[in-house]
């Protein structure tokens, strides 16, 4: 069974079988020229994933059937990908949206057809996800325990900075920011929206993009991990936090 937007289907309808890819259609880029077997392959990159779940709509008679796939329709009827968890996997979710025809074939008081689902990210999210905070400067080591592939997080700065920086090396990923940081501030570096901002105590937005040195974002790996903090200026660093968004193919 399913749970779609935050309703549990089990007792709507009846669902025979899940068409959930391996993995997500890939879109090679690659080129082919004359007289050279083969093709110069230049990368690929996961595509949308479709899942398709067959179900069956039935009864008590045909005017309580059609009540039933109205319902249906009304709860699944929505205006951009919502959250999608099987419940055999209670803690990923993917986020979908109701895509292609939805047919059903009628007999009777009873209807049977295909739910396909429209998965623009093609990956499942944990639902609980994983943070990492530290308080002080130097050298971590962390390990991510969920997912099976890289990540993109979410790194959040409190703190106070005048005159100064802060350099934040992740993994590989060097990223500096020379700007302030005022009481009550915070910094967000955002490597899935890949942006960065300052949040201000009244909960106003301000672009931070320009104080930034670099706008290659960091990644996180399955397993370890190292994080190093460095601060120069006037103030100082309360909280560093990173939501790792760990992730599934």
């Amino acid at each position: 069974m399913f749970t779609y937007d935050g309703f549990d289907f089990s007792q709507s309808l009846i669902v025979h079988h899940i068409q959930r890819p391996i993995l997500p259609a890939r879109e090679i880029r690659s080129m082919s020229i004359f007289g050279r077997n083969g093709s110069f392959f230049f990368g690929k990159q996961d595509a949308a994933l479709m899942i398709t779940i067959s179900v069956t709509i039935a009864g008590a008679n045909r005017s309580d059937f059609r009540e039933k796939v109205r319902e249906i329709a009304r709860l699944l009827n929505r205006a951009e990908p919502k959250p999608l968890i099987f419940h055999d996997e209670r803690d990923k979710v993917i986020y979908g949206l109701l895509a292609e025809e939805s047919e059903l074939d009628e007999l009777a008081a009873s209807g049977r057809g295909d739910l396909i689902f429209y998965c623009p990210d093609p990956y499942y999210y944990a639902i609980e996800d994983e943070f990492f905070i530290y308080h002080s400067e130097g050298t971590h080591h962390f390990t991510r325990e969920k997912g099976s592939i890289h990540s993109f997080p979410l790194i959040q700065v409190k703190g106070q900075l005048q005159n100064g920086f802060i350099r934040l090396t992740l993994n590989d990923t060097e990223m500096v920011y020379d700007g302030t940081l005022e009481s009550g501030e915070q910094l967000r570096l955002d490597s899935q929206y890949v942006t960065a901002y300052t949040v201000k105590p009244n909960g106003e937005r301000v672009s931070a993009l320009n104080h930034l040195n670099s706008i290659e974002f960091p990644v996180l790996q399955p397993g370890a991990n190292q994080l190093s903090l460095a601060f120069e200026g006037t103030g100082e660093v309360e909280e560093l936090t990173i939501q790792a968004r760990s992730r599934w193919v």
